[in-house]
């Protein structure tokens, strides 16, 4: 699967249950990165980003419902049982600290990166999408 986070600074996903944070030019750029293909994703996360993908599917269990060529987006639950199943790790990185009570709970240097790119959101002025393969 293609898997998309959203972290601060200190790699934080969720502060008290809540997302840290969200940005409308960044869900636009995912609803057109995904297209048709099917973007899995739990019920905390579709209350936020159902609606604006063309092909959101919603499951207790997400990241092991989404097939090979799959997007899942995880914002609060451990993803490092899931990560034999992550092909591409997508990391929205929010160029900010905030409080955080769960963090990405992978370690990317043992990722490649392969791609980085700067781009301007809504509510944060720079946003940084790092690409990463096994």
């Amino acid at each position: 699967m293609k898997l998309i986070v959203m972290v601060d600074d200190n790699m934080g996903m969720m502060f008290n249950r809540r997302r840290q944070s969200h940005d409308l030019i960044l869900t636009e750029r995912l609803s057109e990165m995904a297209g048709d293909t099917p973007v899995w994703m739990n019920s905390y996360t579709a209350l936020y980003y159902q609606i604006h993908f063309r092909n959101a599917a919603v499951s207790v269990h997400f990241m092991e419902d989404a097939g090979t060529d799959d997007y899942a987006i995880c914002e609060n639950e451990s993803v490092a049982k899931y990560v034999d199943r992550v092909d591409q790790l997508y990391v929205y990185k929010w160029n900010r600290e905030y409080p955080s009570t769960l963090k990405l709970d992978i370690d990317l240097s043992e990722w490649k990166l392969i791609s980085s790119t700067d781009f301007a959101g809504s509510s944060h002025e720079n946003i940084t999408e790092e690409i990463y393969t096994k």
